[in-house]
């Protein structure tokens, strides 16, 4: 892909629109199905005609790898062959088949917010992440990412000898310290160094509402979430465990908010945002949990 082209706006980034090829290998559920029927599966909020002129204009192809004899040596070799066009209405996908989409991307804007460099070295770079910025390519976003940005605004960072790599996650909403690897060495000893729980913990600070008490544990399965659904119980599926502590900090008694420290046990997506609301101390201007009930 061609470097972007940032626009910055009422504090926001925009990346200008641009052309993306996306490849996907088919997978198990889709084996026996064409094209549009797992289309309009997988894209359930997208008119089904937007893939059909996808698929005339060449739009969407699928390669797949057979095997044919050589005249000459009488042995099997495999070649590609590339089925576009009306032919891909009724042709059923098989294993393997490599899918190829091609796509407008319109990336959704993030925080305008300066990625400050605390420490560099050649083997690792630890950086203050602002919040509103995903770290890594994700729905919706790819060059609006930490990564992305970093090689952006600083050149050294795309060379071919600097292979940079997260060492640990933050949510696109939590701001905070992160550390990156500048190679694959560095990065495996940072990761099993932070995967040693016995000596390596993670503590995050935040604001709820609420006057939270001194201390308090949460032992609670948490959920998979239907992202139609958001928090809501209707989407649950395979709940797995969770534990969380937390302690106050201090309280403000004209805002009704309370600084917390929380210390989570193990690694769920959301596990403290969840947490917390269910306790009913939710995370102000979080917009993804409801304030009042489990909803």
């Amino acid at each position: 892909m061609s470097p972007p082209h940032y626009i910055f706006k009422n504090g926001l980034r925009y990346v200008e629109p641009y052309m993306y090829d996306k490849y996907t290998t088919a997978k198990g559920p889709w084996v026996g199905k064409t094209i549009l029927d797992v289309m309009s599966t997988l894209f359930i909020g997208r008119n089904i005609q937007y893939y059909k002129d996808l698929i005339n204009s060449g739009g969407l192809t699928v390669t797949r790898s057979i095997y044919t004899q050589d005249p000459e040596t009488s042995q099997k070799k495999r070649v590609k062959k590339v089925i576009s066009g009306p032919s891909l209405f009724e042709e059923v996908l098989q294993s393997r088949d490599l899918v190829h989409n091609q796509v407008h991307r319109h990336e959704v804007p993030v925080a305008d917010s300066p990625i400050r460099v605390i420490e560099e070295t050649l083997d690792y770079l630890i950086i203050d992440k602002p919040a509103g910025i995903p770290v890594h390519p994700t729905q919706g976003h790819h060059y609006n990412t930490i990564l992305e940005i970093l090689k952006h605004e600083n050149a050294r960072l795309s060379e071919y000898e600097c292979e940079l790599q997260v060492c640990h996650r933050l949510d696109k909403l939590t701001s905070g310290v992160m550390i990156l690897a500048k190679n694959k060495q560095t990065h495996r000893a940072f990761y099993d160094k932070i995967s040693d729980k016995s000596s390596v913990f993670k503590e995050y600070v935040a604001r709820v509402h609420g006057r939270f008490p001194k201390t308090l544990t949460r032992k609670e399965r948490i959920v998979l979430v239907d992202p139609f659904k958001m928090y809501r119980r209707g989407g649950v599926q395979n709940p797995t465990p969770a534990k969380t502590e937390f302690e106050l900090m201090s309280y403000n008694t004209e805002l009704d908010q309370s600084i917390i420290k929380c210390k989570p046990y193990t690694g769920r997506k959301h596990q403290i945002r969840i947490h917390l609301r269910n306790s009913g101390f939710p995370i102000v201007n979080d917009s993804l949990v409801k304030r009042f009930g489990t909803g």
